[in-house]
Formats: structure tokens, C-alpha cells, sequence
């Protein structure tokens, strides 16, 4: 074929090395993410955002520097010290690691970095244009690194035309200095505006500290649901509202950013919750998602999202739980208030007038904090101390005992949930917001029909194909998973059949070997002190340490 007819070309490296960069450098906040992450993997504690009009950023930080070697390598392509090797790619735990942010950076701009390490005398400086070296000097700096970058896009104009004004890119860089704000509580964070201080965030921030710094104290106030969860390696915490607050949706894998389908969908589960803003963030080994799916690193493949998914549902429901059961208890302890404030009001009965209503609920509070104190140290045994994590060794008038204390916690929880059961008259928790819980369209069916057993039982609901709509659910089955429950007594509401559930919800719920647990924990657990008792498999939970035996293995007897 004659040359003049082709029409396939080899693009000269140039142009290739310029489309490559606009994938990874979209706008100027595209190099804020960049350089702080690279800042966030250098260990820094501090970091400081520079933004001058809309083509000019600087990120100074206290991080481990570079020494001239590393300095003069950093912005070539494919440059890193994050991975080494194709398997590196499994177990990514930085931000950065595909070796192209400040390869890219530098080919759109001019670019200023200067570095030194803490135990350098004197720092390095190089300047970089278009991604050639230019210059490269010694300077008097901290340790740390700081980066500068000029002239964003000044060699690719058909990129800097299709820029919006000033106020809106900069909008788009508080959008990515919040992300790391919200992941990142005890960084020191600074962002400054043409030498106007923008956000300034100290270290040791709790998310409402955050959230009201980044988006005002409004969305504090308005409801929302707080989520908490552990499941195996992966744990799930955040806050999700009831509506937009203003506080935007925001999804953190193990601190990384990113936009992800499984959580949407987990959430879109609940119809009430699909306009919802919400702050998510789940932490699990790096081996379970692959984050080198683009450039920018914002979207993440799970390899397995259907678990994930579940955990996010698991979540959101027993938030919704817990919440109402809260707000159930607030009411009624409200309600007993007013109670007591209208019979003093009719018998006339007045407080001094130098003591406030704040003040007597206070002294009542601790009153009753001594007394349930006082009531524990009577009935429960005394503990010596607590083996493992999870065997406590007691004295209990006067003899010596080990106690499994998830066996025992166990047992106890199994005899509280069965004497409510059979107590039909225990109170409901209904729901202000219906839940839905899918089961298969047979279970569905099968517990259709025993509609009017579950209503004696406590709870109260309506059947639509798989899903059955909860409205109300006696207290002694709050918290638990109701799918499971729904599974387990599809052939028969028997006792035996809900028995043999609560005993398993009991082990659930019973606090385990692993668990965060002091001596008040333990004291209230082992109250009303039972040497007898057995978890709900018939496991004994206590074992009597015959103290004369003691005696005599030490020669006393």
C-alpha cells in the first residue's frame, strides 16, 4: 500500500504524553488531589493548600522529604516508591502508586518542587517546564516537601479555554480538600486563597467538628442515622440523613475517596433514604477491591459486592432500630416528666426557688448512677482479675470461680428474651418508618399465612411478593436480624422453633473474646450472681475452683 494512503498513525510521543496527562490532570483541583495525596503518603502531618486565581497551586508539607536522587527522578514517567512489583498491585495501601501524577502535573505546567529530609542539612530545588528539567539548586527549607505549580495548561490551550471562571474551579478544589478533611481527622489542614484563610482545620477532630467546619453546624441538627459496624475484616461507620442537609454524599474506602455503585444501591434499598446526603467509610484489607481501575483512582471493583452490600443494608437497618427504639425511650422518659411536673403542680408542691429544674434532674441522675453502682458491687461477685480477654476469675462469698463470660452473658440474654417471649403481653416497638425485610417469595407466603400468630407474638405486618413491611416488633426482638428470624420459623412459630433462634441471637449478642469490656461490664453482667447458670446450649458458664484442693496442692493441708 502507497504511504500517502494510510490513515493509521503512530502519534508522536509528545501529543501521546499530553491526551495521557489530561486523563490524570482534568482541572486545577485534579493537581490539589494529586499533591496531597503524595504529601499524605509521605507521612506528613500538616498540609497547607496555596491557590492563587484559578492556574496556580502550591502544597507545602512536614512529611519525610526526598533526598536529590529521588528529587530528580519523581516527575518522570512511571516514577514511584509505592510499588516494586506486579503483585504490589493486590495489596495497594497509598494513594499513589501508577508513577503518573507528577509526570502529568509537570507536563501541563511549570512546576517548582522543593525538599529535605530531617537529617539533611540543606534542602533541593528543581524547576520543571512542559516536563523538562530546567534548573536545579540547594535552598534553606524545613523538612518536608513543597510543591508549586504554575501556569496550569499553559501548553495545551484548547484545555485552558474549556475552564469555568475562577470561583467555580475553586469550588472543585474545596471539594477535594474537604475529602481529605473528613478522612483524614487528625491531619492539620490549611487551605488559603489569594493569602485569605479559607478552612483551617486543627488535628484531633471528631466528624462533627468536621462537618461543621466544612459545611456549617445546620446539618448536626436535622435527623440522620448513625451507622456502626463490624463484620470480620470489614467495618463500616458513618452518618447517612434523611434528606439532603447540604453535606453531600461522600464514600471513603479505607480513607481513599471514591464513587461507588454497591453503596448507592445498597442505600437506594430504602426508598426514604434515596435523595439522602450521607458520610460512609469502610475500612477492610487492600485485597479486597482493586483500585486500579482509571487514572484518577476514584472508582474502585469489589471482588465481592454482594457482601458488601449486605453489610451497608445490615447497617442502615439496625440504625433504623436502634434509633427508634432511642426515640421510643426519650418519649416515655418525656412523657413520666411531665407526668411528675403536673402532680407537684396540683399538690402544690414547690421547689426552693434557688434550685433549678437542670439541677434537681442532675442530683436524680447521680442518685441513681450511686445507687445502680451500689447495687452492683452488692450482687455482683468480686473480680479479681480477667484471663484472655474473656475468663474472669471471681470470689463469691467467699469461694473462687471461673466465669466464660461470653457463655455466661450468653445465658443471661437467653432467659431475659425467653421470659418476654412467653410474657405475651410485652411491650411493642413500632416503627414511625416501616422497614423492609426480603425474604424468598415462599417464606414470604408461608409467614403470610401466619399472620395472626406473629400478631399475638408482637409484630405487626403486611406481605407484598418477597417483602414483608415490619411495622411493629415486640422489644425482646429489637436488634435482631429479622430475616433471620423470619427464615427460621417459616415451618412452624412453635417454642421450640423460637427458642432454638433467640438462644442463637443470644450468642450473637453476648459479648465475646475480642470485645472492649472493663470491670463495670463484667460487674453488671455477673450481677444477681448465678454459679448455676449455662449458656443456651447447656455449656456450663461457670466453673467452682475447690479452694481446699488449692490448699492442699501447696502442702497446707
Amino acid at each position: 500500500m502507497a504511504d500517502e494512503e494510510r490513515k493509521i498513525k503512530i502519534l508522536p510521543e509528545k501529543v501521546a504524553n499530553l491526551i495521557a496527562a489530561g486523563e490524570v490532570v482534568e482541572r486545577p483541583a485534579s493537581v490539589a488531589k494529586e499533591l496531597i495525596e503524595n504529601s499524605i503518603d509521605a507521612g506528613a502531618r500538616k498540609i497547607e493548600v496555596f491557590v492563587k486565581g484559578r492556574d496556580e497551586i502550591s502544597v507545602f508539607d512536614d512529611g519525610e522529604g526526598m533526598s536529590e536522587g529521588d528529587l530528580l527522578l519523581c516527575f518522570q514517567k512511571h516514577a514511584t516508591s509505592k510499588i516494586s512489583s506486579e503483585e504490589d498491585l493486590t495489596y495497594i495501601s497509598t494513594f499513589g502508586f501508577r508513577g503518573e501524577a507528577l509526570h502529568a502535573i509537570s507536563l501541563v505546567s511549570k512546576m517548582i518542587i522543593r525538599t529535605k529530609r530531617e537529617n539533611d542539612e540543606i534542602g533541593t530545588e528543581i524547576s520543571i517546564e512542559g516536563g523538562k528539567l530546567k534548573s536545579i539548586k540547594k535552598v534553606f527549607i524545613d523538612t518536608g516537601t513543597q510543591v508549586i505549580v504554575k501556569d496550569i495548561f499553559f501548553n495545551t490551550p484548547a484545555r485552558k479555554k474549556f475552564l469555568s471562571r475562577e470561583n467555580v474551579e475553586f469550588s472543585y478544589i474545596v471539594d477535594v480538600f474537604s475529602r481529605f478533611a473528613l478522612a483524614f481527622p487528625n491531619l492539620y489542614l490549611k487551605l488559603i486563597k489569594d493569602e485569605k484563610i479559607v478552612l483551617n482545620l486543627k488535628p484531633k477532630r471528631t466528624l462533627s467538628d468536621t462537618i461543621s467546619s466544612l459545611f456549617g453546624s445546620e446539618p448536626l441538627k436535622k435527623d440522620k442515622f448513625e451507622l456502626l459496624l463490624s463484620i470480620g475484616d470489614i467495618n463500616l461507620e458513618g452518618i447517612i440523613w434523611r434528606d439532603k442537609v447540604g453535606a453531600g454524599r461522600w464514600i471513603f474506602v479505607n480513607k481513599r475517596y471514591v464513587k461507588d455503585k454497591t453503596v448507592f444501591s445498597a442505600i437506594s434499598k430504602f426508598n426514604f433514604l434515596k435523595s439522602s446526603d450521607f458520610i460512609i467509610f469502610i475500612s477492610c484489607p487492600p485485597e479486597f477491591y482493586d483500585v486500579n481501575v482509571n487514572p484518577t483512582k476514584t472508582e474502585i471493583r469489589w471482588r465481592a459486592p454482594s457482601k458488601i452490600k449486605e453489610i451497608i443494608i445490615t447497617a442502615i437497618e439496625e440504625s433504623i432500630r436502634h434509633k427508634v427504639k432511642r426515640d421510643y425511650i426519650e418519649e416515655k422518659k418525656y412523657t413520666q416528666i411531665s407526668e411528675v411536673r403536673t402532680r407537684l403542680a396540683e399538690s402544690k408542691i414547690a421547689q426552693p426557688e434557688k434550685t433549678t429544674q437542670t439541677e434537681i434532674k442532675q442530683d436524680k441522675k447521680e442518685q441513681t448512677k450511686t445507687r445502680e453502682e451500689e447495687k452492683l458491687l452488692k450482687t455482683s461477685p468480686k473480680i479479681l482479675t480477667v484471663l484472655r480477654g474473656i475468663i474472669a476469675v471471681v470470689e463469691w462469698e467467699g469461694e473462687l470461680y471461673l466465669v466464660d463470660i461470653h457463655a455466661y452473658h450468653e445465658g443471661k440474654i437467653y432467659s431475659s428474651l425467653k421470659e418476654k417471649f412467653e410474657n405475651k403481653k410485652t411491650e411493642k416497638l413500632r416503627f414511625v418508618t416501616p422497614f423492609e425485610v426480603e425474604v424468598p417469595k415462599r417464606t414470604a407466603e408461608i409467614i403470610k399465612e401466619r399472620k395472626n400468630e406473629l400478631y399475638e407474638m408482637g409484630i405487626e405486618a403486611e406481605f407484598q411478593e418477597n417483602k414483608i413491611i415490619v411495622k411493629a416488633i415486640p422489644f425482646y426482638l429489637s436488634g435482631v436480624d429479622l430475616k433471620d428470624f423470619f427464615l427460621e420459623v417459616e415451618e412452624g412459630l412453635d417454642s421450640k422453633k423460637i427458642e432454638k433462634f433467640l438462644a442463637g441471637n443470644s450468642c450473637r449478642t453476648a459479648l465475646r473474646k475480642g470485645d472492649r469490656i472493663n470491670i463495670w461490664d463484667i460487674s453488671a453482667i455477673l450481677s444477681d450472681f448465678d454459679v448455676n447458670q449455662r449458656c443456651p446450649h447447656g455449656r456450663p458458664a461457670v466453673i467452682k475452683l475447690d479452694i481446699d484442693e488449692i490448699e492442699e496442692k501447696f502442702g497446707r493441708c
